[in-house]
Parts: C-alpha cells; sequence; structure tokens
C-alpha cells in the first residue's frame, strides 16, 4: 500500500513537472504564452503567427473599398438609393471587409484570395451600379 501511494505521487510530480511543457498549464489560462488565446479543445503550445509591425498591404483592394463606401453615401445623399437598399449593401461591403481581414491573417493574402476579393468587389459594384439606377427613390 505504501509503495503504490509513493508510485503515484511520484507519476503525479512528474506530470506536474512537464505540463508547461506540453500546454496543460496554459489551457487553464487560455492563452499560449504568445498573447493568443487558445480555443478551448486546443492544449498545444503552438505560437500562433503574429504580424511584427509589418502589414500587409492590398492597396488596390482597400481604395476600391473605399470607393463603394463613397459611392453608397453618395447614393443615399442623392436620393439614388432607398434605406433598405443602402443598409444591405453596407452590409455586404462589411462582409467583404471581413473576408479581406481573414485573407491577411496569416501574413500574406494569396493570389487565389486576392482573386476572389476583387470578384466580390466587381459583384458588388454591379449591384450598386444596378440599385442606383432603378426607379426605386428614398
Amino acid at each position: 500500500m505504501k509503495t503504490l501511494s509513493k508510485i503515484t505521487i511520484a507519476a503525479a510530480l512528474s506530470l506536474a513537472a512537464l505540463a508547461p511543457l506540453t500546454g496543460a498549464a496554459h489551457a487553464k489560462t487560455g492563452l499560449n504564452g504568445f498573447g493568443k488565446t487558445l480555443e478551448a479543445r486546443d492544449t498545444s503550445v503552438v505560437p500562433v503567427a503574429r504580424r511584427r509591425g509589418r502589414r500587409v498591404a492590398t492597396p488596390r483592394i482597400d481604395r476600391r473599398i473605399k470607393r463603394q463606401a463613397r459611392r453608397i453615401r453618395r447614393g443615399m445623399r442623392r436620393g439614388h438609393l432607398t434605406r433598405f437598399e443602402t443598409v444591405r449593401l453596407r452590409g455586404r461591403l462589411f462582409g467583404i471587409r471581413s473576408v479581406r481581414r481573414l485573407a491577411k491573417r496569416d501574413g500574406r493574402v494569396t493570389r487565389r484570395e486576392r482573386n476572389r476579393l476583387m470578384r466580390l468587389l466587381n459583384r458588388n459594384s454591379k449591384r450598386i451600379q444596378r440599385l442606383s439606377r432603378n426607379r426605386r427613390r428614398s
């Protein structure tokens, strides 16, 4: 009985010493040591990619998003867009911004991601044009 309890205590101490290496200690705090939170099921100590002051540049996409937001504002002010159309267009633009944020998250925007963003912006641009030229007025 004494031998079994000594083995149990020794095993518990060795596991406690190895816990920071396996990430079990970090799972309690919710941090992975790099300032990013872990998901509840993730207990590994894999560093999350951080940008060291470096921003991913997507100037064409950024300009197009700003331009489309301006077109939506202008259409609303001039009465070419109804309130409902404006809300829908702004929601779509918000979705495009979130896709852009996801594409930039890993530190680079691939050709496929860039093409997808351009395709979404093209569709949204056509939608702005079509809705601002229909006969509905606010």
